[in-house]
């Protein structure tokens, strides 16, 4: 005996399983989005950045604190709060929890948008061994690195992670990937280098051999060169790449290392890995005084 058919039930249920589909479509989507903001505050509404706040805070331990910071960092965060409100979430919750932070990374915080999502998630992310892995992407000349990229800004290098300590690996890493070719030179694996082979002083940051005896163990030529505008020019235009060691000044408060990739009638073009700001032209003039040393690296 055949079952009749029912026309009906047969749509009934057609129409259950879409309103299934569109249920489940939803909250694989709304997970996503969750995941998003949780990865990427700065982008996130505010009930997201809300719940990746709250998420930080359960992660705080006893063992997080760092106790280095006082009233001086509290009041520069809530005043900063009090200035711009689309970052005064973050901006306040590093004040709430100032015992976690360390001085470098409040002070890093206050500089840009970009700087405070990296800081404020620094005592959640270090020590991260992440980073060795990370390719760099390679053509049109030396590759603009910053120190504290998320791939790699949380690796530890000294006394810290990579994107407060690392000025120095991530330019040679910048010089050493175009002059070498080679896109794994990564930041995090310069800075293993560094360590491994004596290039970090404790107290100091990185110093000065790495661009000369370091930069040999890497297959490249590092010069130490004069103090001479003719001299600059004339390395860059032999395809070399040049790294500054600054003194206090317009780049830095203590000590600081930069790039120069090429220059021309405006200046001479900074690649800062601590600021796309002052990644610009800038004379001879305006550098020369701020300069404590200066290498050629070539192939």
């Amino acid at each position: 005996m055949h079952q009749k058919k029912n026309p009906g039930g047969a749509l009934i249920i057609a129409a259950l399983l879409m309103m299934t589909v569109f249920t489940i479509a939803a909250a694989s989507l709304s997970r996503e989005e969750g995941a998003a903001g949780a990865a990427s505050s700065s982008d996130a509404p505010p009930e997201a950045e809300t719940l990746y706040l709250e998420g930080l805070e359960a992660k705080i331990t006893r063992e997080m604190a760092v106790n280095e910071c006082g009233a001086e960092e509290e009041r520069a965060l809530c005043a900063l709060a009090a200035e711009r409100p689309e970052l005064a979430a973050r901006l306040n919750f590093m004040a709430e929890h100032l015992d976690i932070y360390s001085e470098a990374a409040v002070k890093t915080a206050l500089q840009s948008e970009e700087k405070l999502d990296f800081a404020l998630e620094i005592p959640f992310r270090t020590p991260d061994e992440g980073g060795s892995d990370a390719v760099i992407e390679l053509g049109g000349g030396v590759p603009y690195l910053k120190q504290y990229d998320g791939r790699w800004g949380y690796h530890p290098y000294g006394s810290g992670p990579l994107g407060l300590t690392g000025c120095g690996p991530t330019c040679l890493a910048m010089a050493a990937a175009h002059l070498k070719g080679d896109a794994t030179l990564n930041p995090a694996r310069i800075a293993d280098y560094a360590e491994e082979n004596g290039y970090y002083a404790e107290g100091a940051g990185t110093v000065w051999t790495l661009f000369t005896e370091g930069a040999a163990g890497l297959g490249l030529a590092g010069e130490e060169l004069p103090l001479d505008e003719g001299v600059m020019k004339s390395q860059l235009d032999s395809g070399a790449v040049l790294v500054l060691s600054m003194l206090p000044g317009d780049f830095t408060d203590d000590g600081h290392f930069i790039i120069i990739d090429k220059y021309d009638a405006a200046g001479f073009s900074v690649l800062d890995p601590n600021s796309p700001e002052r990644s610009a032209r800038w004379s001879f003039e305006r550098l020369s005084g701020q300069i404590a040393n200066l290498w050629a690296l070539s192939a």
